[in-house]
């Protein structure tokens, strides 16, 4: 978008409202620069001045290559780039090559010699002892949700609503399962064609997904017909067809709950579908809201409250199944496991406050349970046994994206232990031992960018991107024992190279609260050259408010908030 100066006059004018100006004096003698103007300025606050970011990097099955993506200055496409890890040296893939690479979310095999994904649609299956993937499906269908069997001898994935097998031997597809929001038929189904479930008319099949030994599928779903209010519309005039088309967005704050949501465990084998009691899960039957509700003389809750299904976790036996459940008012989250051969609910996690997130959770080899949770004010990792959850990486930090080694040892996560705007790649031991940084990049990812690491499926190296101020998403290559980095990628623009010297580093201030027993965080601009005895005005960015504020070591949502605060401290 091109910013005008009468749009950048009303952002100085507003800059005002939400930036701290303040004056300190200095005995740094040096020798004045000529501050930026506000033509150049402006100049420097378009997305394409700091240059194109790596915007996805992955390993393949066999972790002999990295790949990455970019967009190169002038292209209308982004180019994908092959990179040897053992030397770092890069080469670009053209239209031919992509359909031999590897895709990225890969599940493999219990022998981890086989993985899976879906590209495009359709389902790939990658031996990493050949050079190139077997495509699975070739459809006009989308297929989805991949997973090989736990014995390893077929390929799940989902077409629509209904579950397919396929074997490596001979290439056979087979149905599985078909999941139909109906009543079933007067007359007998034609036999051969895999078990068809009916979970009656009344219902909108939302997701569902297989167990690993194909024998079992939890099935979530939504009332037909429920009413979700009104759809508020916006205009979209930039459109392809050249006409003026409506967009549908997202529910006014306190208005239009989601559906609830109901869970079902079906019996591949038989056939029968039974309903999942959440009943017994603390608070799931109280309103958090009932004093408001009096307030407005509304009627009280009735039942149980409407509730969202995040994710859905089956062990490698498929033996044991968890998810994860958000309250529709947002003000509870459980994470439960289901004992599929008892068919007992038992709590995992359980996380109360004015807005909650729900974290990542996943089974290790040895059907341990793992998973992120605030429950004790930030994100942290924990392990669960099946009788009591165990702190691996608790603290006054956030632990986010986290990896595990396949042998289920070790995991990997980004972490902000330092302070919290510097995020690494941290690692620490399925015992809570060895926690520890293993990168020292400042700035891994992006505020608008978490999901920034892979760890390579040998588990020896990391594919890391990260940023800085004045520096977009790079990717580097790190080694998972000793942290030994190589720098991959420089996709800063030459313009940007050219003024990077006039552009001021930001410093990290902490700034006691007066509010509670802490520090707030801010970003320091302030002239690079002082005479000495001299007051200057400088601009400090806090913490809070919009995001275009975040006080982070890694690149800012917005670029022109960077320039932007060059520009007043340049010029007081």
């Amino acid at each position: 978008m091109k910013l005008e100066p009468r749009l950048f006059r009303t952002l100085l004018e507003r800059a005002s409202l939400t930036w701290a100006l303040a004056v300190l004096s200095t005995v740094t003698p040096a020798v004045a620069q000529t501050p930026l103007t506000l033509e150049q300025a402006m100049t420097m606050a378009k997305p394409d001045f700091m240059g194109s970011p790596v915007t996805a990097a992955w390993w393949s099955a066999d972790s002999r290559q990295v790949y990455y993506q970019h967009q190169l200055p002038g292209a209308k496409e982004v180019a994908t780039f092959g990179v040897n890890p053992r030397d770092g040296t890069v080469r670009a893939i053209d239209a031919a090559g992509k359909a031999q690479i590897d895709g990225d979310a890969k599940r493999y095999d219990v022998t981890r010699t086989r993985a899976v994904y879906e590209r495009d649609g359709d389902i790939w299956l990658r031996d990493i002892d050949q050079s190139a993937p077997i495509q699975v499906t070739r459809t006009k269908d989308a297929e989805s949700e991949p997973r090989h069997s736990a014995d390893g001898t077929r390929v799940f994935f989902l077409r629509g609503t209904d579950w397919f097998a396929w074997t490596a031997e001979g290439g056979v597809e087979t149905p599985l399962l078909a999941l139909r929001a109906d009543n079933p038929p007067l007359s007998a189904p034609a036999p051969g064609g895999g078990v068809t479930v009916f979970l009656g008319p009344q219902v909108v099949i939302k997701r569902s997904t297989l167990s690993p030994s194909g024998r079992h599928a939890l099935v979530v779903t939504t009332p037909k017909g429920y009413d979700a209010g009104r759809v508020v519309q916006m205009p979209m005039y930039l459109t392809a067809s050249g006409y003026p088309e409506m967009m549908d967005l997202p529910p006014r704050i306190g208005r239009n709950d989601g559906a609830p949501q109901s869970l079902w465990l079906v019996d591949v084998q038989s056939g029968r579908a039974r309903p999942v009691d959440v009943s017994g899960l603390p608070g799931i039957a109280v309103d958090p809201l009932a004093d408001l509700r009096a307030a407005r003389k509304l009627p009280p809750l009735v039942g149980l409250r409407g509730f969202e299904t995040w994710d859905i976790q089956w062990s490698e036996d498929g033996r044991q199944l968890a998810f994860s459940l958000t309250a529709n008012d947002n003000r509870d989250a459980w994470l439960a496991a289901l004992d599929i051969a008892m068919g007992q609910l038992s709590l995992r996690d359980h996380d109360r406050g004015a807005s909650v997130i729900t974290g990542q959770f996943g089974f290790l080899p040895d059907d341990r349970l793992w998973f992120t949770s605030e429950r004790e004010g930030w994100f942290g990792l924990y392990l669960h046994d099946g009788t009591s959850a165990r702190k691996l990486a608790v603290g006054a930090y956030n632990v986010m994206n986290v990896q595990w080694s396949a042998d289920g040892k070790r995991a990997f996560f980004q972490c902000n232990r330092k302070e919290p705007g510097d995020y690494e790649i941290c690692r620490v031991n399925a015992d809570g031992g060895d926690l520890r940084e293993v990168t020292s990049l400042d700035g891994v990812g992006t505020y608008v960018d978490l999901d920034a690491f892979r760890l390579s499926p040998d588990g020896h190296q990391l594919a890391v991107r990260y940023s800085g101020q004045y520096l977009p998403m790079q990717l580097a290559l790190v080694d998972a024992e000793t942290g030994e980095t190589r720098r991959v990628t420089d996709t800063r623009s030459e313009a940007l190279k050219a003024q990077i010297d006039t552009l001021i580093e930001p410093e990290f201030v902490q700034i006691p609260s007066s509010h509670f027993k802490g520090v707030i965080w801010g970003k320091l601009f302030r002239p690079k050259v002082q005479e000495p005895g001299r007051r200057y005005p400088i601009v400090l960015l806090l913490h809070g408010g919009n995001v275009v504020q975040f006080v982070a070591r890694n690149q800012s949502m917005s670029f022109s908030e960077t320039m932007l605060a060059n520009y007043l401290a340049q010029n007081g």
